[in-house]
Protein backbone atom coordinates (compact mmCIF):
# COMPACT_ATOMS: atom_id res chain seq x y z
CA UNK A 1 0.00 0.00 0.00
CA UNK A 2 1.27 3.42 -0.90
CA UNK A 3 2.37 5.18 2.31
CA UNK A 4 -0.78 7.69 2.12
CA UNK A 5 -3.11 5.00 1.39
CA UNK A 6 -4.26 5.88 -2.04
CA UNK A 7 -2.78 2.43 -3.81
CA UNK A 8 -4.42 -0.72 -2.64
CA UNK A 9 -4.06 -4.35 -3.94
CA UNK A 10 -6.45 -6.73 -5.39
CA UNK A 11 -5.61 -10.61 -5.59
CA UNK A 12 -5.98 -12.11 -8.70
CA UNK A 13 -7.36 -15.47 -8.69
CA UNK A 14 -8.96 -17.99 -11.73
CA UNK A 15 -12.25 -19.43 -9.99
CA UNK A 16 -12.08 -22.40 -11.64
CA UNK A 17 -8.96 -23.66 -10.67
CA UNK A 18 -9.20 -25.63 -6.96
CA UNK A 19 -6.48 -23.50 -5.61
CA UNK A 20 -8.82 -20.61 -5.47
CA UNK A 21 -10.02 -20.04 -2.17
CA UNK A 22 -6.42 -20.88 -0.74
CA UNK A 23 -4.86 -18.33 -2.76
CA UNK A 24 -7.65 -15.50 -1.90
CA UNK A 25 -6.68 -16.63 1.78
CA UNK A 26 -2.99 -16.35 1.76
CA UNK A 27 -3.26 -13.48 -0.93
CA UNK A 28 -5.30 -11.05 1.88
CA UNK A 29 -2.71 -11.26 4.10
CA UNK A 30 -0.16 -9.39 2.37
CA UNK A 31 0.54 -5.81 2.88
CA UNK A 32 -2.05 -3.84 1.26
CA UNK A 33 -4.34 -6.17 -0.40
CA UNK A 34 -7.85 -5.38 0.46
CA UNK A 35 -9.85 -7.68 -2.20
CA UNK A 36 -10.37 -9.86 -4.57
CA UNK A 37 -10.01 -9.09 -8.21
CA UNK A 38 -11.75 -11.45 -11.42
CA UNK A 39 -11.47 -11.68 -15.07
CA UNK A 40 -13.78 -14.02 -16.79
CA UNK A 41 -12.37 -14.17 -19.83
CA UNK A 42 -8.80 -14.35 -19.10
CA UNK A 43 -10.08 -17.35 -16.79
CA UNK A 44 -12.24 -19.05 -19.31
CA UNK A 45 -15.44 -18.73 -17.29
CA UNK A 46 -18.69 -19.12 -18.82
CA UNK A 47 -21.72 -17.71 -16.28
CA UNK A 48 -23.72 -20.09 -18.45
CA UNK A 49 -22.24 -23.25 -17.28
CA UNK A 50 -23.56 -23.97 -13.55
CA UNK A 51 -20.09 -25.95 -12.91
CA UNK A 52 -18.43 -22.63 -13.52
CA UNK A 53 -21.08 -20.47 -11.34
CA UNK A 54 -20.97 -22.77 -8.60
CA UNK A 55 -16.90 -22.52 -8.46
CA UNK A 56 -17.90 -18.74 -8.69
CA UNK A 57 -20.27 -18.62 -6.02
CA UNK A 58 -17.84 -20.03 -3.58
CA UNK A 59 -15.11 -17.24 -4.64
CA UNK A 60 -18.12 -14.76 -3.89
CA UNK A 61 -19.32 -16.38 -0.34
CA UNK A 62 -14.85 -16.38 0.61
CA UNK A 63 -14.72 -12.66 -0.08
CA UNK A 64 -17.87 -12.19 2.03
CA UNK A 65 -16.04 -13.71 4.64
CA UNK A 66 -13.05 -11.23 4.01
CA UNK A 67 -14.68 -8.31 3.39
CA UNK A 68 -12.76 -8.31 0.74
CA UNK A 69 -14.57 -6.11 -2.52
CA UNK A 70 -14.64 -7.93 -5.53
CA UNK A 71 -13.94 -6.29 -8.62
CA UNK A 72 -14.95 -8.20 -11.50
CA UNK A 73 -14.35 -8.11 -15.56
CA UNK A 74 -17.86 -10.14 -16.27
CA UNK A 75 -17.23 -9.82 -20.60
CA UNK A 76 -16.77 -13.33 -22.60
CA UNK A 77 -13.81 -13.80 -25.18
CA UNK A 78 -14.58 -12.96 -27.98
CA UNK A 79 -17.49 -15.28 -29.79
CA UNK A 80 -18.25 -16.19 -26.86
CA UNK A 81 -22.25 -16.18 -25.81
CA UNK A 82 -22.51 -12.67 -23.81
CA UNK A 83 -25.04 -10.68 -23.16
CA UNK A 84 -28.26 -9.98 -20.89
CA UNK A 85 -28.51 -13.68 -19.80
CA UNK A 86 -25.22 -13.27 -18.10
CA UNK A 87 -26.33 -10.22 -16.26
CA UNK A 88 -29.18 -11.63 -15.14
CA UNK A 89 -27.31 -14.81 -13.53
CA UNK A 90 -24.42 -12.50 -11.93
CA UNK A 91 -27.35 -11.11 -10.01
CA UNK A 92 -29.50 -13.91 -9.41
CA UNK A 93 -26.84 -16.22 -8.71
CA UNK A 94 -23.66 -14.82 -7.30
CA UNK A 95 -24.39 -11.40 -5.79
CA UNK A 96 -26.51 -13.17 -3.07
CA UNK A 97 -23.16 -14.81 -1.94
CA UNK A 98 -21.43 -11.61 -1.03
CA UNK A 99 -24.19 -9.31 0.00
CA UNK A 100 -21.40 -7.41 2.61
CA UNK A 101 -18.99 -6.39 0.26
CA UNK A 102 -18.57 -3.21 -2.74
CA UNK A 103 -18.68 -5.40 -5.81
CA UNK A 104 -17.29 -3.30 -8.92
CA UNK A 105 -18.07 -4.56 -12.67
CA UNK A 106 -15.06 -2.69 -14.65
CA UNK A 107 -15.36 -1.62 -18.49
CA UNK A 108 -19.55 -1.39 -17.92
CA UNK A 109 -19.55 -4.88 -18.38
CA UNK A 110 -17.95 -4.67 -21.43
CA UNK A 111 -13.87 -5.38 -22.24
CA UNK A 112 -13.61 -1.88 -23.49
CA UNK A 113 -15.31 0.12 -25.37
CA UNK A 114 -18.74 -0.41 -25.36
CA UNK A 115 -20.29 -3.24 -27.91
CA UNK A 116 -24.02 -4.23 -28.10
CA UNK A 117 -23.75 -7.16 -25.99
CA UNK A 118 -22.05 -5.37 -22.72
CA UNK A 119 -25.05 -2.75 -23.45
CA UNK A 120 -27.45 -5.06 -23.03
CA UNK A 121 -25.88 -6.49 -19.78
CA UNK A 122 -26.13 -2.57 -18.31
CA UNK A 123 -30.01 -2.36 -19.32
CA UNK A 124 -30.30 -5.64 -16.59
CA UNK A 125 -28.61 -3.55 -14.07
CA UNK A 126 -30.33 -0.75 -14.99
CA UNK A 127 -33.73 -2.54 -14.50
CA UNK A 128 -32.39 -4.22 -11.21
CA UNK A 129 -31.46 -1.30 -9.81
CA UNK A 130 -34.46 0.89 -10.76
CA UNK A 131 -36.80 -1.72 -9.35
CA UNK A 132 -34.10 -1.34 -6.22
CA UNK A 133 -33.48 -4.97 -6.14
CA UNK A 134 -31.82 -5.83 -3.00
CA UNK A 135 -29.05 -7.10 -4.07
CA UNK A 136 -27.71 -5.16 -6.32
CA UNK A 137 -27.62 -2.24 -3.15
CA UNK A 138 -23.70 -2.82 -3.54
CA UNK A 139 -23.02 -2.62 -7.48
CA UNK A 140 -20.77 -0.53 -8.64
CA UNK A 141 -19.00 -0.08 -12.53
CA UNK A 142 -16.17 2.00 -13.74
CA UNK A 143 -15.74 3.21 -17.20
CA UNK A 144 -12.67 2.54 -18.11
CA UNK A 145 -11.30 2.46 -21.92
CA UNK A 146 -14.94 2.56 -22.60
CA UNK A 147 -14.97 5.83 -24.62
CA UNK A 148 -11.68 5.57 -26.85
CA UNK A 149 -10.21 8.12 -29.30
CA UNK A 150 -11.80 6.32 -32.23
CA UNK A 151 -15.67 6.72 -30.23
CA UNK A 152 -18.26 7.73 -32.45
CA UNK A 153 -21.18 10.38 -31.44
CA UNK A 154 -23.76 7.08 -31.15
CA UNK A 155 -20.93 5.09 -29.54
CA UNK A 156 -20.86 8.35 -26.75
CA UNK A 157 -24.56 8.66 -26.64
CA UNK A 158 -25.13 5.31 -25.85
CA UNK A 159 -22.27 4.98 -23.05
CA UNK A 160 -24.11 8.11 -21.73
CA UNK A 161 -27.36 6.69 -21.89
CA UNK A 162 -25.95 3.89 -19.90
CA UNK A 163 -24.73 5.38 -16.82
CA UNK A 164 -27.30 7.28 -16.72
CA UNK A 165 -29.65 4.15 -16.39
CA UNK A 166 -27.28 2.60 -13.49
CA UNK A 167 -26.78 6.45 -11.71
CA UNK A 168 -24.12 8.67 -12.28
CA UNK A 169 -23.24 7.90 -8.36
CA UNK A 170 -22.37 4.40 -9.15
CA UNK A 171 -19.72 4.89 -11.82
CA UNK A 172 -16.31 5.24 -11.68
CA UNK A 173 -13.14 6.58 -13.50
CA UNK A 174 -10.55 4.47 -14.60
CA UNK A 175 -8.02 4.51 -17.14
CA UNK A 176 -6.33 0.48 -16.82
CA UNK A 177 -3.23 -0.47 -18.19
CA UNK A 178 -1.37 1.97 -20.13
CA UNK A 179 -0.17 0.36 -23.40
CA UNK A 180 0.07 1.34 -26.87
CA UNK A 181 -4.20 1.45 -27.21
CA UNK A 182 -4.52 2.74 -23.49
CA UNK A 183 -3.47 6.39 -22.73
CA UNK A 184 -2.41 7.43 -19.08
CA UNK A 185 -5.38 8.56 -16.58
CA UNK A 186 -5.25 11.96 -17.96
CA UNK A 187 -5.55 11.76 -21.53
CA UNK A 188 -7.89 8.83 -21.32
CA UNK A 189 -10.59 11.19 -19.15
CA UNK A 190 -9.87 13.67 -21.90
CA UNK A 191 -11.45 10.92 -24.52
CA UNK A 192 -14.53 10.72 -21.96
CA UNK A 193 -15.10 14.15 -21.65
CA UNK A 194 -15.18 14.30 -25.39
CA UNK A 195 -16.44 11.63 -26.43
CA UNK A 196 -19.05 10.91 -23.74
CA UNK A 197 -22.23 13.57 -23.99
CA UNK A 198 -22.51 14.10 -20.26
CA UNK A 199 -23.85 17.07 -18.79
CA UNK A 200 -20.62 18.95 -16.83
CA UNK A 201 -22.53 18.30 -13.31
CA UNK A 202 -22.74 14.38 -14.20
CA UNK A 203 -18.57 14.45 -15.06
CA UNK A 204 -17.97 16.18 -11.94
CA UNK A 205 -19.88 13.93 -10.21
CA UNK A 206 -17.93 10.50 -11.72
CA UNK A 207 -14.79 12.42 -11.03
CA UNK A 208 -15.23 12.58 -7.74
CA UNK A 209 -16.38 9.32 -7.24
CA UNK A 210 -14.99 7.15 -4.53
CA UNK A 211 -14.87 3.75 -4.16
CA UNK A 212 -16.33 3.07 -0.41
CA UNK A 213 -13.69 0.73 -0.13
CA UNK A 214 -10.89 3.64 -0.78
CA UNK A 215 -12.53 5.30 2.26
CA UNK A 216 -11.42 2.74 5.23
Amino acid sequence: MHSDGRLVGFCGVNPLRSSALAEIDRCLKLPGMIGVKLHFANSGVSMRNPDHVAKLQRIFAEANVHHAPIVVHLHARTGSPYGAEDAQIFIEELLPYAPKVIVQVAHLAGSGEFPPDAEAAMRVFEGAIQRHDARVRNLYFDQSTVATSSSSAEDGARIAAAIRGVGVKRVLFGSDMVVSYNPPPGPSWANFKQRVPLRSSELKAIAGNVPPYMRR
